[in-house]
């Protein structure tokens, strides 16, 4: 099994400069950050996923996972926010970054004024890799970093690792509301010491997204939920009708 260690300088999430859309690297910007891998993981903006907590498509649907567009944090780095509502009610939001095709989770946010962001030891944004754009089945990512954490007017550091194992996904993974897809990837995701931030589990299916979410939806973790994807809509732009 191959083992990969991320450690991530803050340099390495620098900002560029301006949006553009034909970089010196041939990176196509027009839909955010690298067009190609965010249509890879599923990070278009205005794009819409809707999940189910069964076998077969809910309506309304259990969760709305919308995608919206391109947003720049502190220190310049420039991430595709992701919101997820249940019954109308935004009950989390996450921050991605690419980096040379890898995914990366910058931030995760809850209501009211909870979040997750993960730093270098000099407290700068770096963020914490899932997958990288040429991994597959049975490759580890370890991120080391440090995790501040706010939960209203209480704020904590705390050194973490962050660990991603991934998997091949069972059949009944690949099995979904919307298809059952012929191949994905599980991502198995693990936080020491833990803080309720992170999924248990999620399945990726490449030129897709996610079509299984596994998780609590909240800062205090608890019991997962289980979500299985019934639909992916495009947005009207400016339109939050998504779950």
């Amino acid at each position: 099994m191959k083992t990969r260690l991320f450690l991530l300088p803050a340099l390495a999430l620098a900002a560029c400069g301006p949006a553009r859309t034909t970089p010196d690297a041939g990176v196509d910007t027009s839909c955010g950050i690298d067009c190609a891998a965010q249509a890879d993981y599923g990070l278009l903006p205005q794009t819409c996923f809707e999940y189910s907590t069964s076998s077969t498509a809910s309506t309304p649907p259990a969760l709305g996972v919308q995608v919206g567009k391109v947003e720049t944090l502190e220190g310049g780095i420039q991430v595709m926010p992701v919101t997820y509502k249940v019954g109308g009610s935004i009950q989390q939001q996450d921050y991605f970054t690419l980096r040379d095709g890898a995914l990366v989770l910058v931030r995760r946010t809850w209501l009211p004024g909870q979040s997750a962001s993960y730093q270098d030891d000099s407290g700068a944004l770096v963020g914490v890799t899932w997958i990288g754009a040429d991994q597959g089945v049975g490759e580890n990512v370890r991120n080391a970093v440090r995790v501040r954490l706010i939960s209203g007017s209480t704020e904590k550091v705390e050194a973490t690792q962050y660990n991603v194992g991934i998997l091949q996904p069972s059949a009944l993974e690949l099995q979904t509301p919307k298809e059952t897809y012929a191949a994905g990837l599980k991502l198995l995701l693990d936080e020491i010491p833990a803080h309720g931030s992170s999924d248990t589990r999620r399945v990726l299916v490449r030129g897709t997204g996610f079509t299984l979410i596994a998780s609590p939806l909240d800062y205090e973790g608890g019991t997962a939920t289980e979500f299985k994807l019934q639909a992916i809509r495009t947005l009207a732009d400016g339109s939050y009708d998504c779950g």
